[in-house]
């Protein structure tokens, strides 16, 4: 408790100078944003959150990816990192990326809010007091993955700063040795896991041999221009903001940029190659004669990895200053001085990769099964708290005062919680269940997201300007809807033409129901708090019965006699207007929902990819077309309730579903 208390004034004391970089620093400003606490959509709830500090840290994380089952959330510090976990979250299905907030416990607080992580994973040198206090507060397993003793870890008082780490995997037997005797908890060797990354195909077509220059830093430039090679040269920076410097030092011979090769086929007469694109460097290694590893000549940097290369069994070469990586550099060929590269680079020879305890690592990763606590996205409001509740009491007086009965029984579907819980398909099953009983059904609805403030009525116009996206998605399936932001309003319009009426998230309308069921969201069972703090609504929710929904993936609740669980999603496949199979292999997923990653979570398939979109968000031509291009040739699929709202030539080229749940054996007193 000491040390978090520590890391929350440390993290008082350096907001303002980090929160001044977010939003003025070049290469931060872009994610402001997140880096201030919003949370990017697409985050699923218990996932394991790995943090990796930059480009290189990143690496090492796509290799724990393969021993990883279940949703991942990726974040890092420096942009480059961030778009390189962007990549890797559009191939792998069930990932979110996003930059780190600053490390301050009330910015932090909506990313664990909304993720409730079942683990956090540090990814070698990446270390923020707050993140791992914020995670100890909360129950949330921290391991240090391929941990490496860092400048910070001889530092006076460093163990007992160091603490809340749960396991510490080093990366070779040197770095557990070290760590052993510097950290708390207990330490473990089970390899370097930059050497599980997988290395996708060479994106160049060389026309014959060619060797590498990699993750270069100004300090070995000197080294690569001394020498005198027949083979033409890849030179990749470790910065892209370098490029043009190599390019004046190249001045007098033939190069050209990586971008600038039509589909990547590389002239017979080009000398150098500079690969200034982001995320190609392992796959470009393929195929090398020798790889030259960059930051050996550079004291303070010490090497960077040469973990892909020795994966591949290529011959590696580096300068004299090999520390970061020792383990890795034993098999290199070393030169003493820049001059010396050209021979070391002569005397290289294919290397063997180190094993990696995968088993150990899967293990550890799968025992990682439980969800963290539920906490408030705005701990900063809980003092507000209070005053929502007492004004909620005035308004629920008042409303009593005026509340309304139809002459038909009133059934309502209410919770706690406003976004993303289920009100809406459930309230759509209580309309079938009232049609297969021989009754005839309405739906009142607030129509979020109409353009029209009066009165939307599915006789009369069943759109989305008329009755809001899951107003129109309700009437397509062909049930009588009525829509207005006052739901007795909307109630009202439908006696006369139904038997029922149902009012869709209406626990709070002015209407006096006959029946009420909550939905409740087994992720979030207490809305995160109460308002202003959560999204608990105030004031009971006295309820005839109770629907769990997303009751999966390590999140349960106790249930009671009255509780039916629903979540078992089904339903054909539609193009257009007509059913239609949906193709085998990648998928193009968009959606604009409470959570949009509910929008995957159901799709059991690789390589989904996720645009997500805001909750109710039009999409406009523009948007239409840049949907279409990052498809691609992969099928693009979105909800019902998405579909209603795009423009037509989209809405019929797209694979959609109406997504219903069932639930098993409800009580008759439901419809009575």
């Amino acid at each position: 408790m000491i040390r978090a208390d520590l890391a929350a004034l440390l993290g008082w004391v350096t907001a303002p100078a980090a929160l001044a970089a977010a939003l003025l620093h070049p290469r931060l400003r872009p994610d402001w944003r997140a880096r201030t606490g919003r949370v990017e959509a697409g985050v699923e709830p218990g996932c394991l959150w790995i943090h990796a500090a930059s480009v290189g840290e990143m690496a090492a994380a796509e290799g724990l990816l393969g021993a990883v089952r279940g949703p991942v959330l990726l974040t890092a510090d420096t942009d480059t990192g961030v778009a390189r976990g962007r990549a890797i979250a559009r191939q792998r299905p069930r990932t979110a990326a996003a930059a780190l907030p600053i490390d301050h416990p009330w910015l932090l607080a909506p990313l664990f809010a909304e993720a409730r992580p079942r683990g956090l994973v540090l990814v070698e040198g990446a270390w923020w007091p707050n993140l791992i206090a914020q995670a100890n507060l909360r129950g949330i397993p921290v391991i240090r993955a391929n941990a490496r003793p860092g400048s910070t870890t001889w530092l006076p008082g460093s163990r007992w700063w160091a603490g809340g780490v749960d396991l510490t995997l080093a990366r070779d037997p040197v770095s557990a040795r070290s760590l052993s005797a510097r950290v708390t908890g207990p330490v473990e060797c089970v390899g370097d896991l930059k050497l599980l990354r997988p290395i996708p195909p060479n994106p160049l077509h060389w026309p014959g041999p060619f060797w590498v220059a990699a993750s270069t830093r100004p300090a070995d430039e000197p080294a690569v221009l001394g020498v005198d090679r027949r083979e033409p040269l890849l030179w990749a920076p470790r910065h892209l903001e370098r490029v043009p410097a190599i390019r004046r030092q190249l001045a007098g011979r033939r190069f050209e940029l990586a971008s600038r090769l039509v589909d990547g086929i590389v002239p017979p007469e080009v000398e150098v190659v500079i690969l200034d694109r982001l995320g190609f460097l392992a796959g470009a290694l393929r195929g090398a004669t020798v790889v030259f590893v960059g930051g050996t000549f550079d004291r303070g940097i010490g090497g960077h990895s040469p973990a892909e290369a020795f994966a591949l069994g290529l011959p590696v070469a580096a300068g004299p200053h090999t520390h970061s990586h020792p383990h890795l550099f034993e098999q290199a060929a070393l030169a003493a001085e820049p001059a010396a590269l050209a021979d070391a680079l002569a005397r290289a020879r294919p290397a063997v990769a180190a094993r990696v305890e995968v088993e150990r690592l899967t293990e550890v990763l799968r025992s990682l099964d439980r969800p963290g606590q539920e906490c408030s996205p705005r701990p900063w409001a809980r003092p507000l708290a209070p005053l929502v509740a007492a004004s909620a009491r005035i308004r629920r007086a008042t409303r009593s005062a005026r509340r309304r009965t139809l002459p038909v029984p009133v059934w309502v579907v209410g919770s706690d919680n406003p976004r993303g819980s289920g009100k809406t398909a459930t309230a759509a099953w209580w309309a079938e269940a009232v049609l297969e009983r021989g009754g005839h059904p309405g739906i009142a609805v607030r129509g979020f997201g109409r353009r029209r403030v009066q009165l939307g009525v599915s006789w009369e116009e069943a759109t989305a300007d008329a009755l809001g996206d899951e107003g129109a998605m309700l009437a397509r399936r062909g049930f009588v809807v009525a829509a207005h932001a006052d739901l007795a309003a909307a109630a009202h319009a439908l006696v006369g033409r139904v038997s029922h009426v149902i009012v869709d998230d209406g626990a709070g309308s002015a209407l006096s129901p006959d029946r009420l069921l909550a939905v409740v969201d087994a992720r979030y069972p207490t809305a995160r708090g109460p308002l202003p703090a959560g999204e608990r609504r105030p004031g009971p929710l006295l309820a005839h019965g109770r629907v769990v929904h997303h009751a999966v993936d390590g999140f349960s609740l106790e249930l009671g006699p009255r509780d039916r669980v629903a979540r078992r999603v089904y339903g054909a496949w539609h193009r257009g207007g007509v059913e239609a199979v949906l193709p085998p292999g990648p998928l193009a997923v968009f959606a604009g929902l409470g959570r949009p990653s509910d929008a995957i979570s159901d799709l059991e398939r690789p390589e989904i990819a996720l645009w997500p979109l805001a909750d109710h968000q039009r999409v406009d031509r523009a948007l239409a077309d840049a949907l279409g291009a990052w498809a691609g040739d992969r099928p693009l699929v979105c909800t019902a309730k998405d579909r209603v709202r795009l423009p037509a030539d989209l809405a019929a080229a797209v694979w959609w579903r109406d997504a219903r749940v069932e639930i098993d054996d409800p009580p008759e007193e439901w419809f009575r």
